[in-house]
């Protein structure tokens, strides 16, 4: 009955946050599953746990014990009209974790399986959080959905997170607290500021070293690694700097936590916390007195006498539940806080022991000892405990997770390597996770301890294993790879062998093979026949080199328009050529006229001007290597993987940041002789359309606006694109052809249009139609339907 009660209580949360998240507009399905397969999997953990009583580390004598007995009482109290009781109540735990579940028993029934599964639930979510991490980082649904999973399987993770224990909560809010923390390294707003206030104040309150680690990896994140320009970052940085000080101080460590920090980086004291705290041993050094100020929530300190060699109770702070484990005594100090008294208990509970105590400890005797211990013992942290350090036979449960982890840890370091080269905002989550690990690793020597509180730390660093990968796919060269990689594509090619239209079948397989041949004697550049003229095409670097030798051409649709209009003596402005493919064929079609060529990538420019050479069309086609726009300045443009889809779009996926020259197109020299206008420049084209502004609204003569649509892209308050198209509308352009990214879509039949002609190239089927009406064109615009449009202003 309990488990049934406990169970149709996460069912409601679960709807509840569903319909909350829906009405906010998170409409990702991905994130609904894996929340529903993480909370599945941690739900049959609990059971498991509960039904077998499964402890085999604790041996029933954990702090959920403890906290059940406090969550009891308190739903008394609360039952009673004390709706926020007082530390006595809770038992003398300084958090709220016991406050929460005493919550959870008041609408449910006190029942220890209730609040398990209410501690599963809180997993689901956080599993979300990850997820919304990995997709904000990526951009990719595969890589944040696997990754979520993944962490759901984590060993640590799903133990803990399954026993009534504040850990989960620790995990909730350094996760919800590093994706807002991703988002503001990325654009800066108050109202996100805000939030990540509230998360840090959440995860101090439940592990307050935790917390202050992750405070100091935001301040150095931001002033390394966030997007905001200089004066931004240092205006916002200062302010707050000013309010993240106030967060140890609402917990008596005093402003930035400066009046208990200075005593406890005093070696002696370091070393005590390893020696005698986490290892059980009777005698201890006894540290000198602090001079430090005494913060408000202080512990009186014990008189500072060398201890008794017998076994002594140590004096927990106030906060701290009685512990049966013997020990040393506490060193006397007069600065107790809640940051080290917390480390202090977690070390005297049942949960772990001091059987899975190491002698790790990092020495300050000397540099040379430091520089000697310290890496052993940061190994530990990071990827132990190791099978030589067991002492009991549960201790080998430990590695069902560090066998899987030390593999995962190559690929998360090569995935640091990769973010580093960039200098990608990801970094902060490892900032703060190598922040962890050396807390850890200087007052830690209990691995049972240590696998509950780096779980944070291990959960953000799953996040760099796609990075690692990336870094896989750009620089393997390697023939085997090479061999292995296409077969794969050779596959796919495979399955989609027959549909290219326009491309035989014979062609297609004989350069398939051929294309596998260069690969594997390593050759970058080719030259392969394109339409009706040669191009030389670079097979190493990612574009649309590779499909046009595959292929012999690309973009059918787009290709016929561009053969049907473009004749005679016109003169073209062809913005974003990239490597040359619609300026060679509009070259191919004129007899006299000129095509200027506009490319700011200075990958694509050498290629473009090579060929350009090999086609012996210099005198036809002049290259200017800027970017057309609506003034004239020098901005920012992000290189992409793809050479061909680079813009000035701010992303974190590319390949880096280059300065590029832009002018306004009104002012080009040739502006008044042009006859036709090709972009495909990746969402800039509000920008290019305001540049030609004053020419297309006053030429007397016929002009055509040949564009490729990036409706996902625009910015509606800044740069609406159906206002542009409406301004030309409303001066003379009328749409002639209409090209769709989806085949014959049902918008265009119920509207009475017909499809000309259809294309299909590999996964995509696209559709041409002739003379859409302007108002209809722009209403499919912005439902995403069309990819391309040319539009024609006919002379006076």
């Amino acid at each position: 009955m309990n488990i049934f009660i406990g169970l149709l209580f996460i069912i409601g949360l679960s709807v509840a946050l569903g319909v909350i998240l829906w009405q906010l507009g998170m409409r990702d399905r991905r994130a609904y599953i894996l929340f529903g397969i993480s909370l599945l999997i941690h739900v049959m953990a609990v059971l498991f746990i509960y039904t077998f009583d499964f402890q085999p580390f604790s041996g029933g004598g954990g702090d959920y014990g403890s906290y059940h007995k406090a969550a009891v009482h308190i739903a008394d109290e609360i039952g009673q009209g004390n709706f926020l009781p007082d530390i006595e109540t809770r038992g003398g735990v300084p958090h709220y974790f016991p406050t929460i579940i005493g919550y959870v028993y008041f609408l449910t029934i006190p029942s220890m399986v209730v609040g398990q599964l209410f501690n599963a639930w809180i997993a689901g979510v956080a599993i979300m959080f990850l997820y919304f991490i990995v997709l904000e980082l990526t951009q990719s649904f595969r890589w944040a959905f696997g990754i979520g999973l993944l962490a759901t399987l984590y060993p640590s993770f799903l133990f803990y997170s399954s026993l009534l224990l504040k850990d989960v909560f620790v995990v909730l809010f350094a996760l919800a607290g590093a994706f807002l923390m991703l988002r503001i390294l990325k654009r800066f707003s108050w109202g996100l500021f805000a939030l990540f206030y509230i998360s840090l104040i959440g995860l101090t309150h439940f592990r307050f070293y935790v917390g202050f680690v992750f405070l100091i990896a935001f301040t150095i994140s931001w002033f390394l690694l966030s997007r905001e320009p200089i004066k931004a970052r240092f205006t916002y940085g200062l302010g707050m700097i000013f309010l993240l000080g106030f967060v140890p101080q609402m917990f008596g460590m005093g402003y930035y936590g400066f009046s208990t920090l200075r005593h406890y980086i005093n070696p002696t004291i370091l070393t005590y916390y390893q020696d005698i705290a986490y290892t059980g041993k009777d005698v201890a050094p006894t540290p000198p007195p602090s001079a430090s100020p005494t913060p408000v929530d202080a512990t009186p300190a014990p008189p500072s006498v060398s201890p008794a060699p017998s076994n002594v109770a140590p004096t927990p702070p106030p906060s701290a539940p009685p512990t049966s484990v013997d020990v040393a005594p506490t060193p006397s100090s007069s600065s107790s806080s809640p940051f080290f008294d917390e480390l202090f208990t977690e070390s005297s509970k049942g949960t772990t022991g001091f059987a899975s105590t190491v002698d790790l400890k990092v020495s300050f005797e000397s540099p040379k000892a430091f520089i000697t211990s310290f890496p052993k013992s940061f190994a530990f942290v990071a990827i132990g405990p190791f099978p030589w350090q067991f002492t009991a036979g549960r201790h080998y449960f430990a590695l069902l997770e560090t066998i899987p982890w030390t593999i995962l840890s190559v690929f998360i370091l090569l995935g640091i390597i990769n973010t580093l080269r960039s200098r990608h905002r990801a970094l902060s989550l490892a900032i703060f996770s190598l922040g962890l690990f050396i807390i850890l690793t200087i007052y830690m020597s209990n691995f049972g301890i240590t696998t509950r509180i780096r779980m944070p730390a291990f959960l953000l660093l799953l996040t760099f294993i796609p990075f690692a990968f990336q870094m896989y796919k750009h620089k393997t060269t390697a023939k085997s790879n090479l061999l292995r990689d296409y077969i794969l594509k050779l596959k796919k090619y495979w399955f989609h062998l027959f549909s290219y239209s326009e491309t035989s079948r014979t062609r297609i397989v004989l350069n398939i093979v051929r294309l596998i041949f260069y690969q594997l004697i390593n050759r970058r550049f080719v030259v392969a026949k394109v339409n009706n003229y040669r191009m030389i095409l670079d097979l190493k670097t990612p574009g649309i080199s590779k499909s046009l030798f595959v292929y012999g051409k690309r973009e059918f649709l787009d290709t016929y328009v561009v053969k049907e209009e473009v004749k005679g003596n016109m003169n073209i402005l062809e913005i974003g050529a990239n490597i040359g493919y619609y300026a060679l064929l509009e070259a191919t079609q004129i007899e006299k006229g000129m095509i200027y060529a506009l490319e700011p990538d200075p990958r694509n420019l050498e290629l473009l001007k090579r060929n350009i050479i090999t086609n012996g069309l210099e005198n036809k086609v002049e290259v200017f290597p800027y970017a057309g726009s609506d003034i004239n300045e020098t901005k920012p443009f992000y290189l992409a993987e793809r050479t061909n889809v680079s813009s000035f779009i701010e992303r974190d996926d590319g390949e880096g940041v280059i300065q590029v020259r832009c002018i306004k197109l009104d002012d080009f020299p040739y502006i008044n002789s042009i006859d036709f206008i090709r972009m495909d420049i990746e969402g800039h084209e509000c920008q290019v359309l305001d540049g030609l502004r004053n020419f297309l609204t006053t030429t007397k003569k016929s002009v055509r606006v040949f564009l490729e649509v990036h409706s996902k892209v625009y910015d509606k308050e800044k740069f609406n694109f159906q206002e542009r198209l409406s301004y030309l509308f409303k001066n003379g352009f009328s749409v002639k052809y209409l090209i769709t990214d989806t085949y014959c879509p049902k918008e265009l039949s119920e509207l009475g249009y017909t499809a000309v002609r259809h294309s299909r190239e590999v996964d995509y089927r696209r559709s041409l139609y002739k003379y859409v009406q302007p108002d209809h064109a722009s209403s499919l615009v912005r439902k995403g339907i069309v990819r391309s449009l040319m539009l024609e202003k006919v002379s006076s």
